[in-house]
């Protein structure tokens, strides 16, 4: 079976669908703030990123779904291949994969739920699942490292590139935002700014996650049933 996939035409149809979801919630947000009235527009959970299941939060399942699909394809050519570290694609793909479903289930919160009971819960780690998931992250970290050693030189510019913006989203304007609920509520306008930009950071880390593993699929697909271009 062929599969066949336009690099630059899919990179492209994810930042605009991104860049459409951001100023849509951008502009319905300035609409919800400017008329103060909720009943009167509380069709903005449609489209607020700090909502659940809505068009953002589709969006960025998708987004990590497809970027578990390319990293087991990655995995199935170097097993192919025999190439050594192959498994550690397979491990990539398995932590997207959980990574979508907590994104679509709010896993995380309910973690943290928990995690409330034993830390106390205020500033930067107001939402408290940050917690066991910078630890889950530490020690992948230290378990990835040998692997990450191992890659060619761009293919590790790009994966820094890939986690410096969607960490500086997911964990460090996170933080922040955390800090302004618990100061302010999370009604505030300087709250919806922040996840905002936490949201946007996420979703470019992942748009920019994709395009560098479709780089390497383009790289590594020769003489495989696979066409990136």
């Amino acid at each position: 079976m062929l599969i066949s996939i336009h690099r630059k035409k899919f990179i492209r149809t994810l930042v605009w669908l991104a860049a459409v979801l951001i100023v849509v919630h951008s502009v319905v947000l300035a609409i919800y703030f400017y008329i103060d009235d909720p009943d009167e527009f509380d069709f903005v959970r449609l489209v607020d990123m700090d909502y659940e299941g809505n068009l953002p939060t589709l969006f960025s399942v998708f987004l990590f779904f497809i970027n578990s699909v390319f990293l087991y394809l990655i995995y199935r050519i170097g097993k192919h291949k025999s190439q050594p570290f192959t498994a550690y694609w397979l491990g990539l793909a398995c932590i997207f994969l959980f990574l979508g479903i907590d994104e679509g289930t709010r896993l995380h919160e309910e973690l943290g739920d928990l995690v409330e009971n034993f830390v106390d819960a205020k500033g930067v780690l107001y939402f408290p699942w940050v917690i066991p998931y910078v630890s889950a992250l530490f020690i992948a970290g230290l378990i990835y490292f040998r692997f990450f050693l191992t890659l060619e030189r761009p293919l590790q510019v790009r994966l820094m590139i890939s986690a410096a913006l969607f960490l500086s989203g997911a964990v460090g304007v996170e933080m922040i935002s955390a800090n302004e609920a618990d100061q302010a509520g999370t009604s505030t306008l300087t709250y919806s700014v922040l996840y905002t930009i936490e949201e946007t950071l996420e979703m470019a880390g992942l748009i920019f996650f994709a395009h560098t593993l479709l780089l390497k699929l383009d790289n590594i697909s020769e003489n495989i049933s696979l066409k990136i271009g």
